[in-house]
């Protein structure tokens, strides 16, 4: 098979060395043996670069649970020159066991445009000179790595990057300056002990942003808006919320200092419809009613504004939200009769009101209406009535369904999209005449 251009082995149980007789494959362009059981196999890149594969361009060996270091001549492996490695666009080392450090022979891979290093062992520092010759680098995931980003207050990257992500490096106190030279960019930097004010100039740079998570950080200040990204995650940010584009479709502002009302932030004037699915602005110092103008967020899928001190009604017109799966409005002081707002919500799966002063009866339409409810939290620190016939069927029907479907769980709880972790729990409670299951949902 001397003349194979492309392999794909990913996804079996392949186990052991890889063949040196794989040099005879002078014309490979693409292999991955992804999610195989490769193991520890030191010499694995020696293998692919050293004996001549040169047209080799992609390389996928990501979750093949080698354990080795990465050679220091990774980018002039064995007696290789740099013109055998002038091909490779694409290396994929993610999810293994790799150690070490990240060498800086890597900045002589000159063609390269993906690097994906996440979820390894590798330490030390990187510095300017990783990066030094990667002009066409445009991703760069290099996450859950115990790793330190050296570069100087002037640094100025020879890259435009798509993406890149780097939860839990070590970046340093000053936000990243050279962050401004970059043009449309996909940037997770959570978790890496910045500590500092968010620069003025980085309000204006997030227009440009497409993804944007900052938590876990300690950075602080005001926001002054919501630019347009797909979803913004801040940290230790206080004063009111801030203004939002009607192009964001997750945003996520929880475990803040924000405080004020919620009027200015759902009831503004807008010229385009919004697009917003995921509002988190749970655990907040929030006050006032919540307002009633949900009819302009009818893409709603996830509302969180739990743990703030809001109080009042639940709006009527938060019965426009005909997408709305999951609210969550616990440990508030909000109060008066949950009548039939919530009726024309029939996709509801979670429902979590505890801890508010609500009473009045839960009337028998949520029983026959909300078809897809699997977990109700009413009682806790509340004054209803007792559950009506209908809906302690229904809830009793859907739990023993939930009980068989058990083993799916341990998969559910480990479901990423887009940076966002869906995390599930079992919890089995002695509740108002019925056991409950509880299905929550946190935002990562």
């Amino acid at each position: 098979m001397t003349s194979i251009v492309s392999i794909d082995m990913s996804g079996n149980e392949l186990e052991g060395r890889i063949p040196r007789s794989i040099k005879k494959l002078c014309s490979l362009e693409a292999i991955s043996l992804a999610y195989n059981r490769l193991g520890e196999t030191s010499d694995v890149l020696q293998i692919f670069f050293g004996y001549g594969i040169n047209s080799l361009r992609d390389l996928d060996l990501e979750n093949c649970l080698i354990s080795s270091p990465l050679p220091k001549s990774l980018g002039r492996l064995s007696s290789l020159n740099i013109g055998q490695l002038s091909k490779l666009k694409s290396l994929n080392l993610a999810d293994n066991q790799f150690n070490g450090t990240l060498p800086e022979s890597i900045g002589q891979l000159l063609k390269l445009e993906e690097l994906h290093v996440y979820d390894n062992k590798l330490e030390a520092v990187v510095s300017e000179v990783h990066f030094s010759n990667m002009s066409n680098l445009r991703v760069f995931i290099g996450a859950d790595n115990p790793l330190i980003l050296q570069v100087g207050p002037k640094w100025s990257p020879p890259f435009q990057l798509e993406s890149l992500q780097l939860r839990s490096w070590r970046y340093g106190s000053k936000f990243p300056n050279w962050l401004q030279t970059q043009q449309r960019l996909t940037l997770g930097l959570s978790s890496t002990r910045i500590s500092d004010i968010v620069p003025t100039w980085f309000w204006n740079f997030s227009s440009q942003l497409i993804y944007l998570n900052l938590s876990h950080n300690q950075l602080h200040g005001v926001i002054p808006s919501i630019p347009k990204v797909k979803l913004t995650y801040a940290m230790i940010f206080s004063g009111s919320l801030p203004r939002l584009s009607a192009t964001v479709a997750e945003l996520d502002l929880s475990n803040n200092w924000f405080t004020g009302g919620l009027s200015s932030f759902l009831c503004g004037s807008t010229d385009k419809a919004n697009q917003l699915q995921i509002l988190n602005l749970r655990d907040n110092l929030l006050s006032g009613d919540i307002p009633d103008c949900w009819r302009n967020w009818s893409l709603l899928a996830y509302v969180a504004l739990e743990n703030n001190n809001l109080k009042g009604n639940i709006p009527s017109s938060m019965g426009y939200l005909s997408d709305l799966q999951s609210l969550h409005l616990r440990n508030n002081s909000l109060n008066g009769e949950v009548l039939m707002v919530l009726q024309n919500c029939t996709k509801l799966v979670i429902i979590d009101l505890s801890e508010n002063e609500f009473c009045g009866s839960v009337t028998s339409w949520m029983g026959k209406g909300l078809l897809n409810l699997i977990s109700l939290d009413l009682f806790r620190s509340n004054s209803f009535r007792h559950l009506p016939p209908p809906l302690f069927s229904n809830l009793r029907s859907r739990k023993q369904q939930f009980v068989r479907c058990m083993g799916n769980f341990t998969a559910m709880a480990t479901e990423r999209s887009n940076g966002v972790a869906f995390i599930t729990r079992l919890k089995l409670e002695a509740g108002f005449h019925m056991d409950e299951i509880v299905l929550r949902m946190l935002m990562w």
